[in-house]
């Protein structure tokens, strides 16, 4: 009995996850480690949000790639269920990058204030720098992380509530 192609199958979740590790180990690693050796006092970037962000994408990407891997045995040990493991690879994958841009994102207002603050600095480095521009996109960054947030809360119980059981 042959079963129907599905759409990408294992082969896209391969592609995916070597992607996101991909950019992750060049975003934690490389990266920073370019923009060190060239850092002067003057230009110098604070590394570890930039290292914090590699290390998210190369976490969805391990994750992705973990859950890849466990396709063949699925398909081994219950190939009715084959469909079902690739949902919770979507919804995994799913939550985990809308995550990965809403909590960072509804912190922008907060990190705003407190560089503006805490001026001069990498960010304001005018001490007589206004708060209003930047304040008005943080705020906005803000705002849509937060609905982000929401909306993935609300959606993921949804899809949970619908998900596909796993057969016996």
């Amino acid at each position: 009995m042959t079963r129907p192609v599905r759409s990408g199958g294992p082969r896209k979740y391969w592609l995916a996850g070597s992607v996101f590790a991909g950019i992750g180990l060049l975003t934690a690693l490389v990266i920073p480690a370019v923009l060190d050796a060239r850092a002067t006092d003057v230009n110098a970037v604070p590394l570890g949000p930039l290292r914090a962000l590699g290390g998210a994408f190369l976490t969805l990407g391990g994750v992705t790639l973990l859950m890849a891997a466990l396709i063949p045995e699925v398909e081994r040990a219950a190939p009715h269920n084959a469909e079902v493991w690739e949902w919770w690879i979507d919804f995994v994958g799913g939550l985990l990058g809308a995550a990965m841009f809403g909590v960072p994102a509804s912190l922008v207002f907060p990190l705003v204030a407190f560089l503006y603050i805490d001026r001069p600095n990498w960010a304001f480095p005018d001490p007589g720098a206004t708060f209003c521009p930047h304040g008005a996109v943080a705020l906005l960054f803000t705002g849509v992380g937060l609905v982000t947030l929401t909306a993935l809360v609300h959606l993921g119980r949804t899809a949970y509530q619908r998900r596909p059981r796993w057969k016996r």
